[in-house]
């Protein structure tokens, strides 16, 4: 349901023709490249799946304190139906499993902004609560994340344009990408929803409110707890859905596990983001170090004195 990243979809195929060449190599019959895409598909989806099961329990234990809601979050997340309706699309999930466990990071912010960074570089809609959770750590740790969120977000669109370039699909995905109409709610709309074949002046304001909302959660409340974060991040997630044009939002795994954090957290008016440390981080340190060291190589020595 819905378009797959371009990326993903190379990779994807890369991964088929890499296992049957693999098997071929083991002496086994090359297997049918539309079986091996099938399972490998599907196998990484199952991988994604796991990863938000595994982020709900350990955001329970470590978080919230209660294992048991973790438990019970990840039990709600595999009953919902639509889990399973939709449990081979990776696509929907990866960007949602690498969400999951920046929560779970959000004591750091250098890793919770690199997580967020390949989700956004990967599927466009991470990005949209970027700026929520630059907010969340504007007292303390806002540049690393949102340093650390650029280069992650920019080191997977790169590696996405190189698959793409060495497929010879680069242009054709750009070109592809600009034409579609259902992130764009400015053009008419031909793909099935609600929107399908209405003007563009009816999905246009919802967008712009959408934006506001998203501006909105910048300034206010302030400052914020764990609990605004995870809150703020699932609705402007809900959001998207009324003026997304694919499928009229079906993607409910954008938002999901969020969600059942939502229903399941405690009182989390104590949990902010850490605060600053007199020590550097390590890649300070590290540069610190080195610097020191080439310094003593190139000094000259002190001349001896003379007694």
């Amino acid at each position: 349901v819905g378009p797959k990243s371009a990326a993903f979809d190379v990779l994807e195929k890369r991964s088929t023709q890499t296992v049957g060449q693999v098997q071929q190599l083991a002496g086994k019959d090359r297997p049918d490249e539309e079986t091996v895409g099938f399972w490998v598909a599907k196998t990484t989806a199952l991988l994604c799946h796991l990863a938000v099961v595994a982020g709900l329990v350990m955001i329970g234990a470590m978080h919230f304190q209660s294992t048991t809601s973790g438990m019970a979050a990840a039990t709600l997340y595999l009953l919902l139906p639509y889990t399973a309706r939709y449990i081979g699309q990776a696509d929907h999930v990866l960007p949602a499993a690498l969400v999951v466990w920046a929560v779970y990071c959000y004591r750091r912010p250098t890793l919770s902004g690199a997580l967020l960074g390949v989700a956004a570089g990967s599927f466009f809609f991470p990005a949209l609560i970027a700026p929520v959770w630059l907010s969340f750590y504007r007292q303390n740790g806002a540049r690393r994340f949102l340093v650390s969120f650029v280069l992650a977000a920019t080191a997977s669109l790169t590696i996405a344009g190189l698959f793409l370039w060495w497929s010879d699909q680069l242009a054709e995905t750009l070109k592809l990408t600009f034409s579609l109409t259902d992130w764009q709610p400015w053009k008419r709309s031909n793909l099935p929803s609600i929107w399908q074949g209405v003007h563009a002046a009816y999905r246009l304001p919802i967008f712009i409110l959408h934006l506001a909302f998203v501006i909105a959660t910048v300034f206010w409340p302030s400052p914020k707890n764990l609990s605004h974060l995870i809150s703020l991040s699932a609705a402007v997630l809900i959001g998207i859905q009324f003026w997304y044009a694919d499928q009229g939002g079906v993607y409910v795994l954008w938002y999901l596990p969020l969600l059942v954090l939502m229903i399941f957290r405690p009182n989390l008016s104590d949990r902010f983001p850490p605060p600053l440390s007199s020590v550097p981080p390590w890649p300070i340190r590290l540069f610190r170090r080195l610097l020191e060291w080439v310094l003593r190589r190139i000094q000259p020595p002190e001349p001896a004195q003379t007694v």
